[in-house]
Formats: structure tokens, sequence, C-alpha cells
């Protein structure tokens, strides 16, 4: 299973949320899972099948709902673990995919326009709606009333719907430590001096009697699971950016801008607590779409809240943010098998050796030819 392919591009600052319910709707039953093999081919041709009935000649902004429901994306009647699973895998391919891919997909019947239409106006809204609403049922499950109240702050702003960042997170270690799910950690670790990669860290994790413990790699490596990447380095983003050349938007870096650190700086990768981690980067993430906008704790009744003091207690400490790297700084989550992180990882130290081998015999190159 490619999983990394159900990673939708929104632009809610969710994707937490998205790898969480996917892996467990997924996770919930393995042996349905494994009847109906939801994988890419099954959700493209889902995607293929809605795009070819809609018709050119009465396309708006409703058609799109009613083909959602005759595919079963879409319906009040809380569907069984096997289409609820479909449906879900469907939405997030969808959003993942470009205009000029959908168009492509519809053999030409659907225009750009239409196609950004239907991503943007159905597609991407309705899976901001399913976001919120399951992030309210891990709140009834596993939270308490401020828990709910934390959500009840919703951000609208085009087709993007989301709540706070900090307490839906929140929800998702309570839900990740009741039932002792396992997830995996990636880390690039950055050289202070040159900003070239000195080590790539893999860890698996699983949360038992309430704490987090490492774990040997699974035996079997197909299992989906939340996988929180990102970069350690002493220093901001922009710095990092700086130091290594990448001129591009955003928190992920270009993998093919990464270089072996051959400066021998003897930097190695800096221990630290992985819950809290998470935590104090998800409060000191922005909260929604709109930077300056923070959680409206008066409003919520949550002034004296333990979710008000946690969340300002993160916020205040180092090492998590865009300005300072230097514990772990997570650039995206997404839903994995052990085997996909494990292969990707060899891919990229291969491309970084072969890099480095290149930068290494055109240095000699050029040596001989001055020489």
């Amino acid at each position: 299973q490619n999983y990394k392919e159900f990673d939708p591009v929104v632009g809610d600052a969710k994707c937490q949320v998205r790898t969480s319910m996917l892996t467990d709707i997924i996770n919930k039953n393995d042996e349905s899972y494994a009847e109906i093999e939801v994988d890419t081919l099954t959700a493209i041709e889902q995607i293929k099948k809605l795009l070819s009935d809609v018709s050119p000649q009465n396309y708006d902004k409703t058609v799109s709902v009613s083909h959602l429901k005759k595919f079963g994306l879409y319906g009040e009647n809380k569907p069984s673990i096997l289409p609820e699973a479909l449906k879900v895998a469907t939405i997030c391919r969808f959003a993942s995919l470009s205009i000029e891919q959908l168009v492509s997909l519809s053999d030409g019947v659907v225009s750009s326009k239409r196609a950004k239409a239907l991503l943007n106006d159905d597609i991407k809204k309705r899976l901001c709606k399913m976001s919120i609403d399951y992030e309210n049922s891990l709140a009834q499950k596993y939270g308490n009333s401020d828990d709910l109240k934390g959500l009840q702050h919703i951000e609208k702003k085009g087709f993007c719907s989301m709540t706070a960042v900090y307490p839906s997170f929140r929800l998702i270690l309570k839900k990740m430590k009741q039932e002792e799910q396992d997830f995996i950690q990636r880390v690039l670790v950055f050289c202070p001096s040159c900003g070239h990669v000195t080590k790539t860290v893999v860890n698996h994790y699983r949360y038992k009697d309430g704490i987090i413990v490492p774990i040997a790699p699974p035996k079997h490596k197909d299992k989906i699971v939340m996988v929180f990447t990102g970069y350690q380095y002493p220093g901001s983003l922009a710095d990092l950016k700086d130091k290594i050349g990448c001129s591009i938007n955003g928190t992920v870096l270009d993998n093919s801008q990464f270089q072996v650190c051959t400066c021998n700086s003897n930097h190695s990768f800096v221990e630290y607590d992985v819950e809290q981690s998470f935590l104090e980067m998800f409060a000191q993430h922005s909260q929604f779409t709109t930077n300056n906008v923070d959680i409206n704790f008066k409003d919520l009744d949550l002034l004296d809240s333990e979710l008000k003091k946690e969340y300002e207690r993160c916020k205040s400490m180092p090492g998590c943010n865009l300005d300072d790297m230097s514990k772990f700084f997570i650039c995206h989550v997404y839903p994995s098998s052990t085997q996909e992180v494990l292969d990707s990882n060899q891919c990229l130290l291969e491309s970084m050796y072969r890099r480095a081998l290149k930068n290494y015999m055109d240095r000699q190159e050029s040596a001989s030819v001055l020489a």
C-alpha cells in the first residue's frame, strides 16, 4: 500500500487530524479492510466514476453532492466500516490530486474550472467538515467538557473550516494513549556549521500504560501508522534554508537539496521528551490559517481551565518552533506503513550519498584541470 498517496492537500493545517482519522478507520478492522483492499487503485476508480458522471452541460456546485451520494461518499446514514473506509480514503485521495491530474482522470470531460470548483467547493469543504466531526467524536470518547469547548472556536474561511490546532491535537494524543497506538517519528538532523544532514533518525514508538516507549520495527511492516516527520537544527528554519540554498516556501524542504555533512562537526542527535515536544510544537503553531488569531478562551469559558494552562505553558517552551528547531520541529504528519517509511529513508540516504560522491568527483576534476 502506498498510504502516503492518501495525504490530502487542504490548507487548514490539519494533516495530523486526517492522518489520525484515516489510520483509525483502516486499522479498526484489519480483516474487513483486507477484503475490500482500500488502496490507491480503488480510490482512483471511484474518482474516475465521479468525474465521468459530471456533465459539462448541467454542472453546478450541487451536482457533485448528488454524485457523492451516488458513490457512497456522502450521506446522513451511518455507514458500516467498509463504506466508511472507502469514503474517507477516496475523499482524501481526491484532495491529494492536482487540478491537472483530475482533468486527466476525466479524460478531458471535466474542464480545469469545473475540476477546481468540484475540489474546492465540495471535496475540500466536505473533508474539513469530516475532520471537525472526527475531532468532536474524539472529544466525546476520550476527552472531557473542556475538550469539547475547545473545539467550538471554528475559523470559517472560504472552503476551509477548522478548529484550533492545539485542542484537537491534544485529543489525538489522548486517543493514542488510551488505545495504545503505534507511531513513527522521522527526524533529519542538520549540522549547525554547514546545514547539511548529519543523521536520519527513524524511531518506532508505542503508548504503553500511559507513556511512550520505543519499540522494534514490527514484523508485519504494511500496517498503516501515523508518521511525524521533521527537523532538528540549533537555529531557525529560515537560517537552515539560507545555509542549504533553499528558496521554496513552506515548512517541507526539498529532499533534492539535502546533502551529507562532511565538515566533521561531530553534531549528534539530541534526545528529548517526545510527547512534550509534540504538544509544544502544536501549541506554538499558528492555531488558525489567519496567523494573528489565537484561541478565544474567554468566549469558550475556558479562562481558568487546565487546557488553557497547558497551552500557555507549552507555548513558552523552546526547541519546537520555526525560530528554534533544537529539539524537534514537525514539518508534516502523514499516513504510512513502516515499510514505506524505511524505503523512503533508504532512498533519501542513497540519493544524498550519490550527491556527495558527485560533488567529490566534480571537485577532483576541477582540481586536475587547474593543476
